[in-house]
Formats: C-alpha cells, sequence, structure tokens
C-alpha cells in the first residue's frame, strides 16, 4: 500500500520506524524515528492526532520529510523536544486514522496545495 502512495504523489523515500514485521514488503526500515530522521535531510513534519496546526491552513515545506504513527508513544515527545513542526488532521471527535489513510490525506493535501501554488 505504502509503495502505491509514493507513485501516486511522487514521494521520494518511505520509511518505516520501527520496524515493521512483515519486513519484505518495507524495503527501508530502522530501530527508532530518530535513527531514520538521521539518514535524510529536511524539516520533520509530525502527524499527531489534536495537536499541531490544522491540515487544512497548513503550508507544506518543500524539504518535508513527513512522520506518520506512533503518536502517542514517542513521536509527540520527541517532536516537542526538537521543536518540529507538528500538523492534525481536525475532526469534530478524536479520531485515530491508520497511517496508510493519514498519510493519504497529507500528500494528497501537498499535492494540492503544490499545485495552486505553480498556477499562480
Amino acid at each position: 500500500m505504502f509503495k502505491q502512495l509514493t507513485k501516486a504523489f511522487d514521494v521520494d523515500r518511505v520509511i518505516f520506524a520501527p520496524h515493521r514485521l512483515d519486513n519484505r514488503n518495507f524495503p527501508e526500515q530502522y530501530d527508532s524515528v530518530e535513527s531514520a530522521l538521521a539518514t535524510t535531510t529536511g524539516t520533520p513534519v509530525y502527524l499527531i492526532p489534536q495537536h499541531g496546526k490544522a491540515l487544512r491552513t497548513y503550508e507544506h515545506p518543500e524539504d518535508a520529510v513527513y512522520v506518520f504513527g506512533n503518536a502517542y508513544q514517542s513521536n509527540f515527545d520527541q517532536a516537542r523536544r526538537n521543536g518540529d513542526q507538528i500538523v492534525q488532521i481536525p475532526t469534530p471527535l478524536p479520531v485515530d486514522f491508520f497511517s496508510v489513510s493519514a498519510a493519504s490525506m497529507v500528500l494528497y493535501d501537498r499535492m494540492i496545495k503544490n499545485e495552486r501554488r505553480s498556477k499562480n
């Protein structure tokens, strides 16, 4: 599923941290988010429910490195500690989206906003 997202939204890499159980489908895996982010440059952007800027008004950085998953275990603390950007998908009631659904929404939002910017 994530491989399809990379093609659909022109994403260069998908990194998983911590390791996924079925590693055949996820070629790039790391023990922690910190070790994964150390392999890339860019602006970390965390998707964390009920925290951060609303996706509808969020301006995606050109060099965004999106971090999905583990919002309540470690990502929230790490993002706040590092001063990284946090974005949320606002809903009337608290909802935790599956990673692939959340990634699809964020990447679609990025694609639409980039298209609008290029037309101006």
